[in-house]
């Protein structure tokens, strides 16, 4: 009897590693199934739309750090791989925003690639290589009428544009053509938390939307 309960355990056992074995076969193949993914123009047009929803202002503020840089796949047209990383270089994370660059491309190498160099917004930092993507007459119309769209909306172009909204304790920015009128008002000299009071922060102009920046 015990040399029959040792066969059946030696029996559970194989047939446990066996599938432990299959479950990670699987898995490697996904996840290189996956890694091997083509991606053409129209498929990096369409990620590149996802992004442009969470890179604005103030959504990109929920951008989860640690998902990221994310593997994408292989380019169609010249077999590099593909990569989305994050890059906050100033005001962060108000200014956090997700990128498709190609994997380990030199901005040295990017020009000779054909690729379109991305590079930090304040100053001039090599970021990474993004493809050029080809623009069809509909991508076109869709791209004006995004600006279009864009301008209508957007409060100001820099810092100088935005005014506090309140005359005392500000809390909040305005356009400049919707600064208060404080004629005749008279403020306590008190420095409110959580306001723009005593230099607690500034008006400044982000995504072309007036915002209060205060400092840590």
């Amino acid at each position: 009897m015990v040399k029959i309960a040792h066969n059946e355990n030696l029996f559970l056992i194989i047939i446990i590693l066996i599938i432990l074995f299959v479950i990670v076969v699987f898995i490697n193949f996904k996840i290189n199934k996956k890694t091997a993914l083509e991606l053409t123009d129209e498929d990096i047009k369409t990620e590149l739309e996802k992004l442009e929803k969470i890179n604005v202002y103030p959504d990109n503020k929920k951008i989860n750090v640690n998902s990221y840089p994310k593997v994408l796949g292989k380019y169609s047209k010249n077999g590099l791989t593909l990569v989305e990383i994050y890059e906050c270089s100033d005001l962060c994370p108000n200014n956090a925003k997700v990128h498709i660059i190609f994997e380990n491309v030199s901005e040295e190498e990017c020009s000779k690639i054909g690729g379109e160099e991305i590079k930090v917004l304040f100053f001039p930092q090599y970021v990474g290589c993004a493809p050029k993507i080809n623009i069809t007459d509909k991508d076109a119309e869709k791209e004006i009428d995004k600006k279009e769209e864009v301008e209508k909306v957007k409060e100001c172009v820099t810092d100088n544009d935005c005014v506090p909204s309140s005359c005392c304790h500000p809390s909040s920015c305005v356009s400049i053509n919707n600064k208060p009128n404080c004629e005749g008002i008279f403020c306590t000299q008190e420095c409110a938390p959580g306001t723009l009071d005593c230099n607690q922060g500034y008006c400044g102009c982000i995504s072309g939307k007036c915002s209060a920046v205060f400092s840590d």
